[in-house]
């Protein structure tokens, strides 16, 4: 299961980079030296969000792969083991943007509350230093979305089912043409519309 956030426009760039005026030994004066701040920033991050989890952690940094500024974590929280890689953009030196893909290391064959808790958490504890959050991929809640879709269906037509009797019951057979069900019978007018065009349903 992966699990993928865009911040956007960092508050106070100086979390991530450094500005340092040195002295410049080749051509005298002074120039500006920019110390990348990363690293520390996505590991500090990290430590307070599973500092939040009772069961026992660990915090381990694998590197920085593929690209600069592409930071690599691997933790455990309990039992389960999973990564999180933190990829810095900067442009000019004022427009940045950070990418946060929270991943399973080991996957389950059930539903894991931990990395619910994990991935908002997350989101919870960034989102104060940045202006915009956009969750760009979550496999985990795709997953459970399509697990539950056919139970929440399935539920939605026994209620209706069992409405549908109670008011025949009670009410007879013409209970949608009562005062007051005006706009159930409009709704119904529609569903007719659309069953007439339908040929396997019409009669229905």
């Amino acid at each position: 299961m992966i699990v993928e956030i865009l911040f956007s426009d960092i508050i106070d760039i100086t979390k991530l980079y450094k500005n340092e005026q040195v002295e410049n030994n080749d051509f005298g004066g002074t120039m500006t030296q920019i110390e990348y701040l990363g690293k520390a920033y996505s590991e500090n991050i990290l430590s307070e969000v599973i500092s939040s989890f009772e069961d026992a952690k660990s915090l381990s940094y694998v590197g920085s792969r593929d690209r600069i500024a592409n930071e690599i974590f691997d933790f455990r929280i309990g039992r389960q083991r999973y990564r999180a890689v933190f990829t810095i953009d900067t442009y000019e030196s004022i427009k940045t943007r950070m990418k946060v893909k929270l991943e399973q290391i080991d996957l389950l064959d059930h539903y894991d509350s931990t990395l619910e808790d994990l991935k908002i958490y997350l989101k919870d504890v960034i989102i104060k230093d940045w202006k915009t959050c956009i969750w760009i991929s979550d496999e985990q809640s795709e997953a459970l979305c399509s697990e539950l879709y056919p139970l929440f269906f399935e539920i939605e037509n026994e209620l209706r089912a069992f409405v549908n009797k109670v008011l025949i019951h009670n009410v007879g057979i013409g209970w949608i043409k009562q005062i007051g069900m005006e706009q159930y019978d409009i709704s119904h007018n529609k569903l007719n519309f659309i069953r007439k065009s339908l040929r396997k349903i019409h009669n229905l």
